[in-house]
């Protein structure tokens, strides 16, 4: 005899108490509890968000664990760190969520990440509004770019990183003790 499951849409997932531990993700309809963060994870997301803040603070809101819905039902993520442009700050409401995703939506490489998590968020990502989506590799100490023609960059930790503004981010500023 099968078990039937449901898929729990968002609007009913933001109806879920907090987890005592790490955070609540809605992926495909079912809910996926992430686990806190190192100190690492949390270092490099500080630096980015310093860094983008420093380059684009005038041009839109720069967050980290920015909560976002892509264009599913099933589906509701947080970006590492994100960026969002003004025109689109402005468009939505100031109730609810993101609706799509980041302009630039970053992740950073966590042990916890499987390749095909980090694949598929990619592809949600650029499905659904993002610009450009970074993978920032803490062991390698790089950052892959793939932009909307999923054209893929990776810049090592002598690169810059070039933002869309003309300005860059200097990989080695990302991963400062």
């Amino acid at each position: 005899m099968a078990v039937e499951t449901k898929l729990v849409t968002v609007s009913e997932f933001v109806t879920l108490p907090d987890p005592p531990n790490g955070r609540y993700e809605l992926r495909n309809g079912e809910v996926v509890l992430v686990p806190p963060v190192e100190l690492l994870h949390t270092r490099i997301q500080a630096n980015l968000v310093k860094l983008l803040l420093a380059q684009l603070d005038a041009e839109g809101a720069v967050s980290a664990e920015f909560p976002f819905q892509p264009t599913s039902k099933y589906e509701f993520r947080y970006a590492d760190v994100g960026f969002v442009a003004h025109p689109r700050l402005r468009e939505g409401s100031d109730e609810g969520y993101l609706q799509g995703s980041p302009d630039l939506a970053i992740e950073i490489l966590s042990l916890s990440n499987t390749w095909l998590e980090v694949e598929d968020k990619r592809e949600l990502c650029l499905r659904s509004g993002c610009q450009s989506y970074w993978i920032v590799n803490p062991v390698r100490q790089t950052v892959q770019v793939t932009d909307l023609e999923h054209i893929v960059r990776t810049y090592t930790i002598d690169d810059s990183v070039p933002l869309a503004t003309g300005a860059s981010i200097p990989v080695r500023a990302i991963f400062e003790k």
